[in-house]
């Protein structure tokens, strides 16, 4: 969402009940939290739509094998867990109701 859409809240308020699973990365696809997008407005807008499904870290760390085909060249977090962990903490203090 944060290159496809130019309002990411305003996206998940269009889509609504239609969100199934939302995925959450960091603007440059490490921790969510990290980076420069507009979490809490996203979050509020989740949170308006009644949105009660799973929200799943999608994000990757430079020694995944998957890493150089999502051109990921430089540590994102300090490791993999590092990065779970972390972006655990912060959608649940974002998240929580």
């Amino acid at each position: 969402m944060n290159i496809e859409e130019v309002d990411p809240a305003g996206a998940v308020m269009a889509a609504g009940d239609r969100i199934v699973h939302f995925h959450a990365a960091g603007s440059h696809r490490g921790t969510p939290g990290a980076g420069n997008f507009a979490w809490p407005e996203v979050a509020a807008a989740l949170k308006e739509v009644d949105y009660a499904g799973y929200v799943v870290i999608g994000a990757f760390h430079h020694e995944a094998p998957i890493a150089q085909h999502a051109r990921i060249w430089r540590p994102l977090a300090p490791s993999p867990d590092g990065l779970a962990q972390e972006g655990i903490a912060f959608l649940k203090g974002l998240l929580a109701s």
